[in-house]
């Protein structure tokens, strides 16, 4: 009967409360190494929208990973524009500060507008990520995002 109940009731924890991911790429390195497991709380967004710099776990129908990790840069409604690899919001003469990207990209990205119930994001590797910046549909919708990066079990966040 016990372990019956301590199943059911890690299922139940899955389904509604967290998410356990593996991260398999580089693409949020050094923040989270390739093959760190992440705890993600399903939670978060219940009563708040996400915020600039949270680490989220989506999907996205562009891409057949059943979770992608990455790092949400923009908010609905703002505006964002990416030149020589720096983020720039809202039409800021400064670049945004991400002392979490160890190298910086020579991407451009034009400047556009996030739509409302969407987001930006990009992976902290941004020489090596695979984010909005290469998408044919470059916005996250709020419903695809499934938790928010709380804690690792193995490697570093």
């Amino acid at each position: 009967m016990i372990p019956l109940t301590a199943v059911t009731a890690a299922f139940l924890i899955n389904m509604f409360l967290i998410i356990t991911a593996i991260v398999p790429s580089e693409s949020m390195a050094d923040t989270i190494d390739k093959g760190t497991i992440i705890v993600a709380s399903r939670l978060a967004y219940k009563n708040k929208t996400p915020q600039r710099g949270d680490i989220v776990i989506f999907t996205h129908d562009e891409l057949d990973a059943k979770y992608i990790v990455k790092r949400v840069i923009a908010l609905p409604g703002e505006s964002i524009r990416i030149e020589e690899g720096r983020v720039y919001i809202n039409g800021s003469d400064s670049p945004l500060e991400e002392s979490y990207v160890n190298e910086f990209s020579d991407d451009f990205f034009e400047e556009t507008t996030v739509p409302d119930g969407s987001y930006f994001v990009l992976g902290d590797n941004r020489c090596h990520s695979y984010d909005s910046r290469e998408w044919s549909e470059p916005f996250v919708l709020f419903g695809d995002i499934k938790a928010k990066a709380c804690f690792k079990l193995f490697g570093k966040l």
